[in-house]
């Protein structure tokens, strides 16, 4: 990928004990953690009974969406999660294995696009999107496929980010030292402005234990000239300029 600017023209995000940007913006100006026992409260738009068939992150991406675009229409939508809805799809498997039906809603709801469905059905937006994953990579993914959007004439891309926690069994396949627990980053985008990445040379960049999305959103909110950041062998750098 060759180095491009972004406009981050708005954004959103959510984790346990942090909904409202004052919040963020105090949690980037410090070095505090998040707790992943801490309340989760998401931006609420949505139909209850709309609400009641997502999964945390699901629902908190969606909401972040929402609350990101405002009254903008985007051109494109690019929402991207390694997992989604990997807990819902293993207790089906839990259920099936001891001999119970699976729930019809969690069996409609388990496909990696179902986040991104719901929105664009909640919202009647008219807009092509994708729904991406890529293993560790997925956060660099995401924004691979909004650079490629706005590239082809796009005006305005909604990239939106999101996890769930992860489940008790699929728990022992993960090599990282990621924090686990539901979060939602939404951030709309426009071409040219002070946002650029580039892939970079950095072998000694630790992969750390915060989310790529989250580390990004504390780089931005601090204002720092760059953040680099890793996963597995692929490392790419943000700038920001004045």
């Amino acid at each position: 990928m060759s180095e491009r600017g972004f406009s981050i023209l708005s954004w959103t995000a959510a984790a346990p004990g942090f909904a409202d940007p004052a919040s963020w913006l105090s949690w980037a100006e410090s070095d505090a953690a998040i707790d992943p026992a801490a309340p989760f409260t998401v931006p609420k738009t949505l139909p209850l009974m709309t609400s009641r068939r997502l999964s945390p992150g699901a629902r908190a991406g969606i909401e972040c969406s929402i609350a990101a675009a405002g009254s903008t229409v985007p051109d494109f939508i690019v929402t991207a999660s390694r997992d989604a809805e990997l807990p819902r799809c293993e207790k089906i498997l839990t259920g099936l294995a001891d001999g119970d039906p699976e729930s019809p809603t969690d069996f409609t709801m388990s496909v990696h696009n179902a986040a991104e469905g719901t929105l664009l059905i909640a919202k009647h937006w008219k807009v092509p999107g994708t729904s991406v994953a890529a293993g560790p990579r997925t956060f660099f993914a995401g924004w691979t496929e909004a650079a490629a959007a706005l590239a082809s004439g796009k005006k305005t891309v909604l990239l939106t980010f999101f996890e769930n926690a992860r489940p008790t069994e699929a728990r022992a396949a993960y090599h990282d030292h990621l924090l686990t627990f539901p979060y939602a980053l939404s951030v709309l985008l426009a071409s040219g402005g002070p946002v650029s990445l580039v892939p970079v040379s950095a072998s000694d960049c630790s992969e750390g234990t915060l989310p790529p999305a989250l580390l990004f959103l504390r780089a931005y909110l601090r204002k720092v000239p760059a953040i680099t950041i890793a996963a597995g062998r692929t490392v790419i750098e943000w700038r920001f300029t004045a």
